[in-house]
């Protein structure tokens, strides 16, 4: 008598937990980035910003369901330009963040993949970039967000950049 109730304890133990896993909402962004990348979509359009660095732009188009591609560029006060290639897409299960560049007439792609995300907060994350190892975007509304460049300096100290953009 005492090991059938044992058993049924133990049986109504694992079915609970089982039905508790399988009830649990999954916010690891890494099981689950189709959805972060659907909640960026917003992202889509033309967006422009003033920082101390100068003027700088950002522009997104869906090119289909696992990827969004962007161009962003930077006017200096001076005058003279940057501009980068920019994509987000899912990957192997995994959403990235990929900035592509010319460095020395050579394109150089980064890839970011996503480490953490809610529904107005994406992180991306490259340790063994130079700078930055972390970006951030920060949904403020649908017409405003902060993006976030984090590493660390040349000293080797801590650092970040933040840009505001404004939808245009």
């Amino acid at each position: 008598m005492k090991s059938n109730k044992i058993l049924v304890l133990l049986a109504f133990s694992i079915t609970s937990l089982g039905i508790a896993v399988s009830c649990k909402s999954d916010k690891n962004p890494k099981r689950n980035p189709d959805q972060a990348l659907s909640q960026l979509q917003w992202l889509v359009g033309s967006w422009e910003g003033s920082t101390k660095f100068g003027t700088a732009r950002e522009s997104w188009q869906k090119m289909n369901d696992s990827v969004l591609i962007g161009e962003g560029s930077m006017v200096n006060p001076d005058g003279t330009t940057s501009s980068e290639k920019l994509s987000i897409e899912l990957q192997k299960g995994n959403l990235f963040y990929i900035p592509i560049m010319m460095k020395d007439s050579v394109l150089m792609a980064t890839n970011f993949v996503m480490s953490s995300n809610s529904s107005d907060v994406w992180i991306f994350e490259n340790s063994s970039n130079k700078f930055p190892t972390k970006i951030k975007y920060i949904k403020k509304s649908n017409d405003n967000f902060i993006a976030e460049l984090v590493g660390k300096n040349e000293e080797g100290k801590l650092d970040s950049f933040t840009f505001d953009f404004k939808r245009k």
